[in-house]
Order: C-alpha cells, then sequence, then structure tokens
C-alpha cells in the first residue's frame, strides 16, 4: 500500500474516532462493503429474472473479443487496420465496464457506457467501408486535434454515408438502412438524456421499481425493471455487429481486411459466430417480449392513472356548488 494513501487512512480514522467522542453517533460509511454486499445481491437477482440474457451477453462478449483477435493478427501480419484494431479492442473494454456496471446495479452507468459503445462501432464500421478515413483516423506518427477531426468527419450524420454503404454492399435492403439509422437516432437521443441528466432520467436513476417489485432509491445499486430492454438493446447491437463484421470478411469489403480468407479464419472466431448467432436467433422473440413487457405496464398505469385523474375532474365540474 501507498505510504501516502496508509497516512490518509490513519488520520481519517483518527478523525472519525474524535467525532464518535465528541457526539456519540458514529459516521463511518463502509463503501467497500456496502458495493460487495449490493453487487451479491445484484447477481442473485440478475441471476433469478435475466439469467438467460446474461448469459447472451457473456457469449456476446466473448464473440466480440474474437472479431478484436481478428483485427488484431491482421494488423500483425498485414501493417493495415489500426484502426480497426483500437475500435475493436474499446468495445471490448466498454462491453466490460457494462457487464460490471449491470452487476453492481448502476443502470445509469450502463447508459452512459452504451452511448460511446455504439458510437465506437458507427466508427468501426464507416472504416471497414472507408479506407481513407480509417487510415486518417489512426495517425500513429503524428497528433491531430481530436474535436477538430471529430467535428470534421463524425459530427451530424457524417458516418451516415459510408455506414449506408457499407450496408448496400451487404444487402441493398434500403428498409432496413432506414430503420437502422431511425432506431440509431433514438437510441442515442434517450442515452443523451443520462448523460446529460436530463430531469427524467435522473428521477428513474433515483426511484425506479426493481425487478422484485419493489420502490427502491437505493443509489448503492438496484436492479430495476429497465434491464430487459437495455440487455436486449445492447443484444441486438451485437448481433449486428457480428453479421456486419462477418459479411465483410466474406467479400472482403474492407480494403485493410481483403487478405484474411474467411474459410481459414481463426476457428475459435468462427465457433463464437457460429454459436452466438444460434443462440439469439433462438432467444431474441422472448428476450424482445421481456423488453417490452415492462414499458407496457407502465404505460398501462400512466394511461389508468390519467383517465381517473380526468373523471375525478369531470365530475368536480358537474358537481353543484352550495
Amino acid at each position: 500500500m501507498d505510504s501516502t494513501n496508509a497516512n490518509i487512512q490513519l488520520e481519517s480514522s483518527r478523525l472519525d474516532s474524535a467525532f464518535i467522542k465528541k457526539f456519540k453517533i458514529n459516521p463511518v460509511i463502509k463503501i467497500e462493503n456496502n458495493l460487495n454486499r449490493k453487487e451479491r445481491s445484484n447477481t442473485s437477482i440478475l441471476r433469478k429474472h435475466l439469467d438467460n440474457q446474461m448469459a447472451l451477453y457473456d457469449e456476446g462478449l466473448k464473440l466480440v473479443i474474437q472479431i478484436h483477435e481478428i483485427c488484431k493478427s491482421n494488423h500483425q501480419e498485414t501493417k493495415q487496420g489500426f484502426s480497426l484494431l483500437i475500435l475493436s479492442a474499446k468495445m471490448v473494454t466498454l462491453l466490460i465496464g457494462i457487464r460490471k456496471m449491470l452487476f453492481s446495479g448502476l443502470v445509469d452507468c450502463v447508459k452512459t457506457l452504451k452511448r460511446p459503445f455504439i458510437e465506437t462501432i458507427d466508427i468501426f464500421y464507416a472504416c471497414l467501408n472507408n479506407q481513407k478515413l480509417s487510415g486518417s483516423f489512426a495517425v500513429k506518427n503524428e497528433m491531430y486535434d481530436n474535436d477538430q477531426f471529430y467535428w470534421k468527419n463524425f459530427s451530424k450524420g457524417k458516418l451516415k454515408p459510408d455506414i449506408s454503404a457499407l450496408f448496400r454492399k451487404i444487402s441493398p435492403n434500403e428498409e432496413y438502412i432506414t430503420y437502422f439509422f431511425e432506431r440509431r437516432e433514438g437510441l442515442k437521443k434517450f442515452l443523451s438524456n443520462s448523460i446529460h441528466s436530463s430531469f427524467n432520467s435522473s428521477f428513474s436513476n433515483y426511484m425506479m421499481c426493481t425487478l422484485e417489485g419493489e420502490i427502491s432509491d437505493d443509489y448503492w445499486g438496484k436492479v430495476t425493471t429497465a434491464y430487459p430492454s437495455q440487455l436486449f438493446s445492447l443484444l441486438e447491437e451485437i448481433n449486428l455487429l457480428s453479421q456486419i463484421f462477418n459479411e465483410t470478411l466474406s467479400l472482403k469489403i474492407s480494403e485493410e481486411l481483403k487478405n484474411i480468407d474467411i474459410k481459414e479464419v481463426n476457428p475459435i472466431y468462427t465457433h463464437y459466430y457460429n454459436k452466438f448467432g444460434l443462440l439469439y436467433s433462438l432467444n431474441a422473440e422472448e428476450f424482445k417480449k421481456e423488453a417490452e413487457a415492462f414499458p407496457a405496464f407502465f404505460k398501462e398505469m400512466e394511461d389508468y392513472f390519467k383517465a381517473r385523474e380526468n373523471t375525478i375532474n369531470e365530475n368536480d365540474r358537474e358537481t353543484p356548488k352550495d
């Protein structure tokens, strides 16, 4: 242990002891104990209610790790695709972070990590299609202004043409491309509420119903009714990433990955690609229903109370006054 930290901890204990002696109140907050206790409790709740979703999430994480390993070996062999290497590594890191937040019961933190996760995926898609963009993003021999590069290349829908072009090379389904961008904009707007601390996101973070049916203001972490939809949305993103990356390899769309023969690719990647795809296809409909169940329930409750309030107001207007 660092001597400075040890001294701070010792001095902190002395100050607490002095406070206890004077006021006869124990002010000690055991952060580590509280977090560990809540994580154990949250893990139990997740295993009880969302065990299959969490199991598939872990399979998806393993698959994204294998996507990264392909990008890594390709860069080592060809010295190309450095952008794909670092972006895939960031996706793995963010998924690990999201997983830790899920078990910690910090759903607002899940949402704040989910936003950069989907933005990293979008840049990854664009770099798969556009070698020039990929090369300019991963400049190693000089520094550039990151803000300026972002506004020039990524902001305000500038990735949309490259993502659209990539999707059309795989399948010219214009309806799906439209759906993808509509869903993406809606998702970013929803996640921005957490990033920018809107009242709705802040209130739902503070006070929300748990999967055990309790209204809780526990800031140490809680598994809320937002979990099914958040998990399913993440699984959708991983599934699409899996399909797009595999088709990019098969059709040799990316100039930076063209030396990879899909028939000779790492068999561990192929195993996780097939396994995740099968498990997702078998369970996606059920997971989607569970994800939609809680929002539908709360919408029904909201409509009920609004109708009840309107009825009361109408009765008040009709009641003659003395």
